[in-house]
């Protein structure tokens, strides 16, 4: 094996030892000598998201190519752990520290002087720079945001699309009094109220992937701001035979499996699909007192 590769096991296994298994480094492995090169690696989160709120659990949810996908090409992690709120599980995820180690709580102002990564840690995107990755961030933050030093173009994303708090209204972008949306380095002016979230993330994912340069490995974090409330559906995915409140809910998810076939179909449009590593997962349990679902589960977020 190339030092290079190695390298990422290392990587992969000291900042994810809880998780860290050898069906996953059969993965790896496996992409590794099929290929000869570093795999890509995408994360997709889907915030909110109850363990019965996907269409291969629940008959009533759409999304039949995801389905498909999940079942004939994925495999299903059945006891998979996350935090049981959002930041501490973005924040374990991305230092490879435990939440105790990183952050256990979840900030809900970006001027919060505690949560976050705290700059002095060097993060998942900064270890891959130095094996060449190019890396984007694209979506939910909630990784700390009171000062400069945390915005993700400054721990080692090449690119990042998204807001730094933990919420916002899908469509324009406005979290009480403020706009939320960044793009690198500065507020992403005139972006806000053009797209629902849905569509705004998850076609910069699409356009990353169609504009990546093959000469490196590729590393993106999509983190979706779907199904998080305020539950604004997109109209084109409402089913009035679907009773509320779980209506909305379900359009969410839908719109999310969409998105995520588009990501797969541009890997497979470029190439690069075969050498792809993608984890896909939610950040916590459903919110079962607004619309998650996590059946047969008693528990959810908390």
């Amino acid at each position: 094996l190339k030092l290079q590769f190695l390298y990422l096991i290392e990587l992969y296994v000291a900042m994810h030892p809880p998780m860290c298994n050898r069906a996953a480094l059969g993965v790896l492995l496996a992409l590794h000598a099929a290929s000869g090169a570093p795999p890509n690696l995408i994360v997709a989160l889907v915030d909110d998201l109850g363990g019965y709120n996907v269409p291969w659990r629940n008959p009533e949810q759409h999304g039949a190519r995801l389905k498909e996908f999940v079942e004939t090409e994925g495999v299903q992690l059945e006891r998979f752990y996350t935090y049981q709120f959002c930041s501490p599980t973005r924040c374990s995820l991305l230092s490879g520290r435990l939440p105790y180690h990183v952050n256990e709580y979840n900030p809900v102002a970006l001027e919060d002087r505690k949560g976050g990564i705290h700059p002095d840690m060097t993060i998942l995107p900064a270890k891959l720079k130095l094996k060449n990755y190019s890396t984007a961030m694209i979506g939910k933050g909630h990784l700390g945001a009171r000062s400069a030093a945390f915005l993700p173009i400054n721990r080692g994303f090449d690119h990042h699309l998204g807001f730094l708090g933990g919420g916002e209204d899908h469509n324009t972008q406005i979290n009480g009094n403020y706009v939320d949306l960044w793009l690198n380095d500065a507020p992403a002016y005139g972006r806000n109220g053009t797209l629902n979230s849905c569509y705004l993330y998850g076609g910069d994912a699409v356009d990353q992937i169609m504009q990546h340069d093959m000469n490196a490995p590729f590393f993106m974090y999509l983190a979706y701001q779907n199904v998080h409330e305020p539950y604004e559906p997109l109209p084109e995915y409402i089913d009035p035979s679907i009773p509320s409140p779980r209506r909305a809910i379900n359009a969410m998810m839908s719109c999310v499996a969409d998105s995520t076939m588009n990501i797969t179909d541009a890997l497979k449009a470029r190439g690069m699909w075969d050498n792809t590593l993608m984890i896909w997962s939610s950040d916590n349990g459903g919110p079962q007192y607004w619309q998650g679902n996590n059946y047969p589960l008693r528990g959810g977020k908390s």
